[in-house]
């Protein structure tokens, strides 16, 4: 790992548009790989802050509702985890090497001056381009934390902008799409052992464990109520946003996400009563 953050630090010490002295798959693997782990580790150095941020409600909640097919872990690793890495290699590392189509309009003299600026201008491109992830906030604050914001997107755009010229646009884009599935991925178990929140008492007991991604084909939504009060309420697979305008026409305007959904009531509870629960809840995450 030592020799390999030296290459990179002497490529952008000096940056020159020439291919590594060894090609080999193992070792274009080994780059990959570590490369990956650098991504990881800057990642968690940065992921406290960037919770803490969250906690201080700077940043406003995308409040826009699920639209199931499209939350689903499949879609997401589709589009999210290949093809958004495919296009936006396309446009920031593809560019990054001289060809034959560069050569009926630039010298390669002229070519090694412009591709030092290409090579420390585009990767920051890239992650300033990752701000638009954030609407409806203060610019002043925006510019404030976008070290913190984008700071993966900066780190992983200097890493495969390095990885595409010293081996090829492939080790870039695998580089890339390696990286956005497992922040995907990461979701299945952190959702699995994430406890559930649970109250109970007397009268009632209320179970609801939110996830990440939906499965629409296992949609569960049922009511029992009468006279004004809510006895039983079984929700899977639906999301919170849907699940109160549903029962109460209530825009909630707060981030959305998928829930399973268990209340129990031998003596059943108001629908406002209910709603007190929810925000309850809200107010606990």
């Amino acid at each position: 790992m030592k020799l390999i953050i030296r290459d990179i630090i002497a490529f952008y010490k000096d940056p020159k548009d020439l291919r590594a002295v060894d090609l080999s798959f193992s070792n274009n693997i080994r780059y990959i790989l570590v490369i990956v782990m650098l991504d990881l580790i800057f990642f968690a150095l940065i992921a406290p802050i960037l919770h803490y941020i969250h906690t201080l409600k700077i940043l406003p909640d995308d409040t826009s509702n699920i639209i199931y097919k499209q939350n689903t872990l499949f879609f997401n690793v589709l589009t999210g985890g290949i093809l958004v890495p495919f296009v936006e290699e396309l446009i920031f590392r593809l560019p990054l090497r001289f060809n034959k189509i560069y050569g009926f309009f630039i010298s390669e003299k002229k070519w090694q001056f412009l591709f030092k600026i290409l090579v420390y201008s585009f990767p920051f491109i890239f992650g300033v381009v990752h701000l638009s992830n954030y609407e409806n906030i203060n610019v002043f604050i925006l510019i404030a934390l976008s070290p913190i914001l984008i700071g993966s997107q900066l780190v992983g755009g200097y890493l495969y902008t390095f990885l595409r010229v010293r081996f090829n646009f492939l080790s870039a884009l695998s580089c890339h799409v390696i990286w956005n599935c497992l922040l995907i991925l990461i979701f299945v178990p952190i959702n699995y052992f994430e406890r559930p929140y649970e109250v109970q008492n007397e009268n009632f007991k209320l179970y609801l464990k939110d996830s990440e991604y939906s499965k629409p084909d296992k949609q569960i939504f049922s009511v029992d109520s009468s006279h004004g009060k809510i006895y039983e309420i079984s929700v899977k697979e639906y999301s919170i946003n849907h699940v109160m305008d549903s029962l109460f026409k209530i825009n909630r305007n707060k981030a959305d996400f998928i829930i399973d959904l268990r209340f129990n009531s031998k003596g059943g509870i108001t629908k406002n009563e209910f709603i007190k629960l929810i925000e309850v809840y809200d107010n606990s995450n």
